[in-house]
């Protein structure tokens, strides 16, 4: 009889046990996640072999890191979508907008995204010729520290009527960027229909500067302003 109660007791006691952390589960609040995976870059858009230190963070500051092989998770998280910004110290910022997350479910943010390093890519003397035989322009610049074939560096031009015109308050920017192997820059047969495709008239003066950017640009589109954002420009040496 003493056995028949002792075991007794014990499943009481279990079953109470069970009871308890059943409530627990239930009266807390349900928690999304979201993973995924960043690589590193240098300036040349040579993948590094370490991808540890990213920091990602969300606009409530919930903040997940990477390992060494670029894997994260951001745990905590309501239900909705969310933005997450990528950064690390001498990389530019990237950011993802409006990601999903329900509540106790993981998001797997699918590929993988690329951090690169800010560029030092100095540009001077900007000059722009008008080619009126074929209604094209060039831009001629001095690119450094000098580039070569293996270390070719990026540069990014930008538009505006405004005399004030940068990589932040700008009206146009091409798609691409142009890679320079040597230490004079030079950018030939930028047609006139550029301009007159993206808003501007015949006539207008238009202004331009240029900066040193890297191989991997970091490129996002803001939400609200709807401009494309260019995070690893040098911002200290335009021309």
């Amino acid at each position: 009889m003493k056995l028949n109660l002792l075991v007794i007791t014990s499943l009481a006691l279990l079953t109470g046990f069970s009871s308890c952390m059943k409530e627990d589960v239930e009266d807390a609040p349900l928690q999304g996640s979201i993973t995924g995976k960043v690589r590193l870059a240098d300036e040349f858009g040579n993948i590094l072999s370490d991808h540890e230190g990213v920091v990602l963070a969300t606009t409530d500051d919930i903040k997940g890191n990477t390992n060494y092989a670029g894997s994260f998770l951001i745990y905590g998280l309501g239900d909705g979508a969310h933005t997450v910004a990528y950064s690390k110290g001498g990389f530019g910022t990237f950011k993802k907008f409006a990601i999903p997350v329900t509540n106790s479910v993981n998001t797997e943010l699918t590929g993988i995204d690329t951090l690169g390093r800010l560029s030092t890519t100095a540009i001077g003397s900007l000059a722009v010729v008008a080619n009126a035989g074929d209604s094209t322009y060039t831009f001629n610049c001095t690119v450094s520290p000098a580039p070569d074939a293996n270390h070719q560096r990026g540069i990014r031009l930008f538009f505006s009527r405004n005399a004030a015109v940068s990589a932040t308050d700008y009206e146009f920017t091409p798609n691409q960027k142009w890679m320079a192997t040597q230490a004079a820059g030079s950018i030939s047969g930028f047609a006139a229909s550029n301009f007159y495709n993206n808003g501007f008239s015949r006539g207008e003066t238009i202004y331009v500067i240029a900066y040193g950017e890297s191989w991997f640009a970091n490129m996002y589109t803001d939400p609200v302003t709807s401009k494309k954002v260019f995070p690893n420009v040098n911002a200290a040496s335009p021309s």
